[in-house]
């Protein structure tokens, strides 16, 4: 599916109390009271009924009432709310509030002529407030894990539960997800995902997502219920001190983790899913492939017999590692021949490209060896 992954965007603007701009807010009274930045009216108000939609939802599955508030705030007034970078979303539990940023991304059509308030249309940012929703049920139902990657696969399947449950003509894909394993991440596994940094966990909901999809077709529903009542007893039994999982290492964390979901789940999807989480070799490849191309492609002396061959004055440099698309447009109507000319235009065309491809190479390289 197309995700809610996105370039992080982080924000250096000059952070106030949130005392000091509560009455620079409009307010939408509702069923959940909503905050909004001036101009932002519209989105404001399907946002509102969004997340009052879901809220009611989950209400009647977990037999429970939400009290929540909703804020949606534009870039400039990000850090006055919220401390997480903008446009991350941010749930604030001991406030009941959600902070949701004002743009829109991913819009997908519904099928057979369906709709969702008057609109043909969804943004799939829009529901990253039904996620951070996810994260407040968690929270409330006292079902909070100590595993990060848990925490995220939850609010994660709360979304994905709603976008099939409640969005006529919605369609999962998981085009995302299956490119995931191609990238170079430095931390690539849910044991890992809480050193990973925020650039690099945004990639990992995808994966969450397909896993909730998995899940999804065989429990529906039931696995939220099921995953809130085994969770919270098992908070219960570490606080009265009945479970000996009150102090343990990470790892043994993880390890629970991934038998908790096994225990309310087929073991198979769990561990089959698991495998693909893994660090491959595949990212490496790529990055060998890119480096062999742009050494190939660098070391073509093409363009220097062709400047040569018409008594073109060469730095040492560009003998060695090749004349530059720059110099050689620079020079192309110097040459008489067309075919002299057909050759450093397709040089010329293969620089670029390389200079694109350097670029990649540095991307890939960056995001593999740091944790960003």
């Amino acid at each position: 599916m197309r995700t809610f992954t996105i370039v992080l965007i982080f924000t250096i603007l000059t952070s106030f109390s949130f005392s000091q701009n509560t009455s620079e807010l409009q307010k939408k009274s509702g069923r959940i009271n909503t905050f909004y930045v001036e101009g932002y009216s519209d989105k404001a108000e399907y946002l509102q009924t969004l997340l009052e939609d879901a809220a009611n939802y989950y209400e009647n599955i977990l037999n429970d009432t939400f009290s929540l508030d909703l804020y949606v705030i534009d870039r400039k007034n990000w850090k006055t709310y919220s401390d997480t970078p903008y446009p991350i979303a941010d749930c604030q539990y001991k406030k009941n509030r959600i902070i949701i940023p004002v743009f829109s991304f991913s819009k997908i059509y519904l099928t057979d002529n369906n709709t969702l308030y008057s609109k043909n249309y969804i943004y799939l940012s829009d529901f990253v407030v039904v996620r951070e929703l996810g994260h407040y049920i968690a929270n409330k139902e006292d079902a909070k894990s100590s595993s990060k990657w848990l925490a995220e696969f939850f609010a994660d399947y709360i979304l994905m539960n709603y976008l099939l449950e409640k969005v006529p003509g919605y369609q999962y894909n998981n085009t995302m997800a299956k490119i995931f394993i191609y990238l170079p991440l430095k931390y690539k596994s849910t044991f890992r995902y809480d050193k990973a940094g925020n650039f690099s966990k945004i990639f990992y909901h995808p994966k969450f997502q397909e896993l909730a999809y998995k899940i999804h077709q065989k429990y529906g529903s039931d696995f939220i219920k099921d995953y809130i009542a085994e969770k919270s007893q098992l908070n219960k039994d570490i606080e009265v001190g009945k479970s000996n999982n009150t102090k343990v290492i990470k790892k043994e964390i993880y390890k629970h983790s991934i038998e908790y979901v096994k225990s309310i789940t087929e073991p198979e999807i769990i561990d089959k899913w698991n495998k693909t989480m893994r660090q491959s070799f595949r990212s490496w490849i790529i990055i060998l492939g890119l480096f062999i191309i742009i050494v190939i492609v660098r070391f073509t002396n093409s363009s220097v017999t062709v400047f040569m061959a018409h008594n073109k004055k060469l730095k040492g440099i560009e003998k060695i590692l090749g004349i530059t698309a720059i110099k050689i447009w620079k020079n192309l109507k110097e040459f008489e021949t067309k075919e002299a000319k057909r050759k450093l235009v397709f040089i010329s065309i293969l620089r670029i490209l390389n200079s694109i491809l350097v670029l990649l190479l540095l991307f890939a390289i960056f995001i593999l060896l740091f944790n960003v």
